[in-house]
């Protein structure tokens, strides 16, 4: 049995020079160093800091570029995208849109905000309303109300997939430059068709308070390569050497630090700082332009009612609400509403043409101004 005195000596050797470091600087994993670096998708240089993922990260690279499997993480966040010209729907497929999307509230335009609180307050008031006229309680404010359809589009001054740098970009600089010196003191490319004039809606799907629409105006990036996930299989062979040099590395590298005895405080710490900026960026939350995605607000509609929604959309950009009818109204539709639809249907390519050509002619009055 170990004594009190030879127990204390041991605890206190071990807190002065850890043994076994590599159990704790191995907790992050490969998806987490996968996810920051989707982060900085777009840029040539991604500042993802030094950490022991790396090691586990590079084994899944070797993998999936021999078995040319995409290197994009599973999207995190469920969502569907919407042709807004065909109705085509693609479920689903980008980490990235995935992100946008469960992050809208925190690039959410003021008018978007404004048109929400009103919906909500327009809800309870009818509903308490009724509740009086019935003789029931009064409700209880909920925090969703009808459908707000926020509409974007690429601006005509800025190029689309090339990202800007935020906090987060900065953020892995100054870790790896603290990295460095703590380490002193003991001694992209976007895969997808650009400038296109399709359009698309971004949305949870049915039940949801928010649909993104992005106007293609011919300047955007195809969002329909992104969800479904096209790949430029260029330089194989070279990526697929790149990957097996990377793993021998890293390999070294541990089999180096596991033999360490001494200074290991140093390495714990600069393997920590790593792992914290892994896991900060991986999680952080970002605008699209940190993504190389630049939109312009240009409105926001919205109704208490889905259907009366999709009704305004539909009128004032032709096929957009068509396209998101089956999204929100999978169901048999009653026959008022069939007839509308036909009638919207009917008028469509007109009202289309009549679109392009108003649009056509505020570009011609702002470039003149």
């Amino acid at each position: 049995m170990i004594s009190a005195a030879e127990f204390n000596s041991q605890l206190s050797e071990q807190w002065r020079n850890p043994g076994d470091i590599l159990s704790v600087l191995l907790i992050v994993g490969a998806d987490v160093i996968s996810s920051a670096l989707n982060q900085f998708g777009g840029h040539t240089f991604r500042p993802i800091a030094f950490s022991f993922g790396w090691v586990a990260y590079a084994y899944t690279f070797l993998l999936k570029t021999a078995g040319r499997l995409k290197l994009e993480p599973d999207p995190d966040f469920p969502h569907i995208l919407v042709n807004c010209r065909n109705g085509y729907i693609v479920e689903n497929g980008s980490w990235l849109l995935g992100r946008m999307v469960k992050h809208f509230d925190l690039w959410m335009p003021a008018a978007t905000r404004e048109k929400v609180r009103e919906l909500i307050e327009h809800r309870l008031a009818t509903e308490k309303e009724r509740a009086a006229r019935l003789g029931e309680s009064s409700p209880v404010q909920s925090t969703q109300a009808g459908l707000a359809v926020t509409i974007f589009e690429p601006p005509s001054r800025l190029a689309q997939g090339l990202p800007s740098r935020d906090r987060v970009y900065w953020t892995g600089i100054a870790t790896v430059i603290l990295q460095l010196g703590v380490a002193a003191i003991p001694w992209g490319l976007f895969a997808t068709r650009r400038d296109t004039k399709k359009s698309f809606a971004l949305t949870e799907g049915n039940g949801s308070q928010h649909v993104i629409i992005i106007i293609g105006n011919g300047r955007g990036l195809d969002l329909q390569d992104l969800a479904s996930n096209v790949t430029i299989d260029q330089g194989h062979y070279l990526s697929l050497a790149l990957a097996f040099g990377m793993v021998l590395l890293w390999t070294a590298l541990l089999i180096t630090t596991s033999g360490m005895k001494s200074h290991t405080w140093y390495l714990l710490a600069v393997g920590g700082i790593g792992m914290l900026q892994n896991i900060y960026v991986a999680g952080a939350r970002r605008k699209p332009d940190a993504y190389g995605l630049r939109l312009d607000f240009l409105e926001c509609l919205g109704q208490v009612k889905v259907m009366d929604t999709l009704y305004e959309l539909e009128e004032k950009y032709p096929y957009a609400g068509d396209s998101l009818l089956p999204v929100f109204f999978p169901g048999q539709l009653r026959e008022v509403e069939i007839r509308k639809w036909e009638e919207l249907k009917r008028t469509a390519q007109q009202r289309f043409q009549d679109w392009q050509t108003r649009r056509t002619d505020q570009k011609i009055a702002k470039a003149g101004v």
